[in-house]
């Protein structure tokens, strides 16, 4: 196994170092945690909109797929990492 995050502002992956594909088990680890992330907030409250942002399964499905096909992987995984932030940009802007 091979941990590529030498780049602080890049999001870290670790690949099967046979082929160079993205580990499952790490995959799997993200995905849950944004579920996690996803379904710890209901909602989040936008200053600007002056509304109640829902969380529901419909934006993590959006991080999943575009145009009703699968994202690969690393997209997946550039999206699972940068949710927190998304998230404190909703409550910011």
């Amino acid at each position: 196994m091979i941990r590529l995050d030498k780049f602080p502002n890049r999001p870290s992956f670790e690949y099967n170092s046979t082929s160079m594909e993205i580990d499952q088990e790490y995959f799997n680890q993200r995905k849950e945690k944004a579920r996690t992330l996803f379904d710890g907030q209901k909602g989040i409250r936008n200053p600007y909109f002056q509304t109640e942002i829902v969380l529901n399964s419909d934006g993590l499905h959006h991080l999943q797929f575009s145009a009703r096909r699968e994202r690969n992987k690393r997209e997946q995984l550039l999206k699972f990492s940068r949710l927190p932030l998304a998230f404190e940009i909703i409550r910011k802007s």
